[in-house]
């Protein structure tokens, strides 16, 4: 009798090689940070591929938000170099090579991408339309419905929270980008 084993990786970041090499059995990987700024607040981001709920809470001490839950995540924001940005995510309607948990993909509707550096914002956003298996990587090609709409105000990297910059994949709710300038008001 064949048993399934579940098991879940916790990492502060995650590398293509940890990827590669746990892919086959399709783990939960859970990357915790620690960030803590001048005044000394300190926040924990913990993100993670599974359906449970993304949680992102400041020390006591702020009198800022305390913990937010997204159960209800339905947007992925993937980080993007410029030459990718523009060949692939603006011109082909797709972007690919995610690693996303499979729990969490009927729930995915949107994909946002963040432009690293010198733009340091995300300033598209798309409808997706469908998410398939790429090649034999274990992650997955998302496909837009058509081109992706640019935002009204693009939602910067603020000096407060640079550490809120998506090095791999993130997840928040499209509702959160209405009115959002800064990173931390869809991820915080």
């Amino acid at each position: 009798m064949e048993q399934k084993i579940d098991f879940t990786i916790v990492i502060d970041e995650t590398t293509e090689e940890l990827e590669r090499v746990v892919s086959p059995f399709h783990p939960e990987i859970i990357v915790l940070k620690k960030f803590q700024n001048s005044d000394n607040e300190i926040i924990y981001h913990v993100e993670s591929d599974s359906s449970q709920p993304e949680i992102v809470q400041e020390a006591r001490k702020s009198k800022k938000k305390g913990m937010r839950r997204l159960p209800e995540t339905d947007t992925i924001v993937c980080p993007a170099q410029e030459e990718g940005f523009n060949d692939v995510f603006l011109k082909e309607n797709r972007w690919f090579a995610i690693r996303i948990h499979p729990k969490r993909l009927p729930k995915i509707k949107y994909l946002a991408m963040y432009e690293v550096k010198p733009i340091s914002a995300i300033r598209y956003i798309g409808e997706v339309v469908e998410i398939k298996p790429y090649k034999n990587t274990g992650k997955y090609e998302v496909v837009l419905k058509g081109p992706a709409r640019m935002l009204e105000t693009p939602i910067r990297l603020s000096k407060e929270y640079p550490n809120l910059a998506p090095q791999a994949s993130k997840y928040t709710v499209s509702k959160l980008f209405e009115g959002a300038t800064k990173l931390e008001d869809i991820f915080l």
